[in-house]
């Protein structure tokens, strides 16, 4: 059990890397144009990508990929398919980062380029998760599958516990640069505590938005005592 255990470890941090398709990466296609060859598309629709590539890609592997590395010298046991999986996430992150960067320098690039990171998050995916419930079960003694498989739950629990830990500290953080220093208002004047006036312009329009959606301004005016 503690062998298997010390497997799933790592794989938490993936989890805690996969749902921001859930949250950071919906926040971004919100800032994107939604305009798909004519059609308006909605920025939870894109969120569905990952559900149908899935579809695709575990009999893709199955019957295509992994007879073709046999083929070809390359054994793709269990671990082996964990650990690439571990690797091919990060150019799916680079990949967020990218477009990101074109957001923030004022560009509205498509919301087409997130099709890139969704496709090798699903790959990851398909590497990591469907290997991992495959090892755990195969692994297990027959008297302990049912507590390894719950191990393995675990792990995505523990994966999306952490990201949630990571954005509260992340919006603490960011509290407290705005609580630093007196920003700008509307009227182009310096004037109130940072907080106050950036966590009231969060209340309207596109700098609402564009700082985050919703969750800032639930959140900021609580952690610095800021009130609307």
């Amino acid at each position: 059990v503690f062998k298997i255990s010390s497997i799933f470890l790592p794989i938490v941090a993936f989890w805690a890397l996969y749902f921001q398709y859930g949250s950071s990466w919906f926040d971004q296609a919100k800032r994107m144009d939604l305009n798909v060859f004519g059609w308006h598309m909605e920025p939870a629709q894109m969120e569905a990508l990952n559900a149908i590539l899935i579809l695709v890609m575990v009999p893709f592997f199955a019957y295509v990929v992994y007879p073709a590395a046999e083929r070809v010298g390359l054994r793709p046991t269990l671990l082996r398919r964990i650990v690439a999986g571990m690797f091919i996430t990060v150019p799916a992150f680079l990949a967020a980062a990218m477009i990101q960067r074109w957001i923030e320098a004022g560009q509205t690039p498509s919301i087409g380029w997130q099709v890139i990171q969704y496709v090798i998050i699903s790959i990851a995916e398909t590497l990591i998760s469907v290997t991992a419930l495959e090892f755990a079960y195969t692994q297990a003694p027959r008297s302990m599958k049912s507590t390894i498989m719950s191990l393995w739950f675990f792990t995505i629990a523990a994966g999306s516990w952490l990201t949630g830990v990571v954005t509260v500290f992340g919006l603490v953080a960011y509290a407290i640069v705005l609580q630093a220093g007196p920003v700008r208002g509307g009227d182009g004047d310096e004037g109130g505590s940072g907080a106050g006036v950036a966590v009231e312009s969060f209340t309207c329009g596109e700098s609402f938005r564009s700082h985050g959606g919703a969750e800032y301004g639930r959140i900021v005016p609580r952690l610095t005592g800021n009130g609307v």
